[in-house]
């Protein structure tokens, strides 16, 4: 089973979800079927569901989602709060640095995701510390855009 959240496109609805054991973030496209049964359950005006739970299955080339709909999602939105981080541009927040850096640490990540994972724990464990990293990335647009909220510390070197 997965959890993913449900986001509405152009062209119909999607899932957006993090593979367990690789970390790597992926999308299927909801089938017309359920697409119709998404809008019959939550209305036409919702645009994103999040903390979906489903599983599927490929089938001649296609995925066949199955959801699972006594778990269903935490809450609904109904209009989209949360941005999308597949297929779309926002505004650059952080420095050419900080952005190298960032970029190295996906490209890390893809890297040790190639490996032969040599202990059960491995992934789990990689994606805890990149995502500590990505964070302390992160606090820094904070502290440059809320400085009083967030105060930048000089260090002494």
């Amino acid at each position: 089973m997965y959890k993913g959240d449900l986001i509405k496109r152009e062209n119909g609805w999607s899932i957006i979800y993090s593979t367990p054991h690789s970390g790597k973030i992926s999308e299927i496209m909801v089938s017309q079927e359920s697409a119709e049964l998404i809008h019959f359950k939550y209305g036409s005006k919702i645009k994103f569901i999040p903390d979906v739970k489903f599983s599927f299955s490929i089938k001649d080339g296609d995925a066949e989602v199955k959801f699972f709909p006594d778990s269903g999602p935490s809450k609904m939105v109904k209009e989209v709060e949360k941005p999308s981080f597949v297929g779309h541009k926002i505004d650059k927040p952080f420095s050419k640095e900080e952005e190298e850096a960032m970029n190295l640490l996906i490209d890390a990540h893809g890297k040790f995701s190639q490996l032969e994972q040599t202990h059960p724990s491995d992934i789990t464990d990689w994606l805890f510390h990149l995502h500590a990293m990505q964070r302390i990335l992160g606090q820094r647009v904070l502290r440059r855009d809320y400085p009083n909220i967030f105060p930048t510390y000089k260090t002494h070197k």
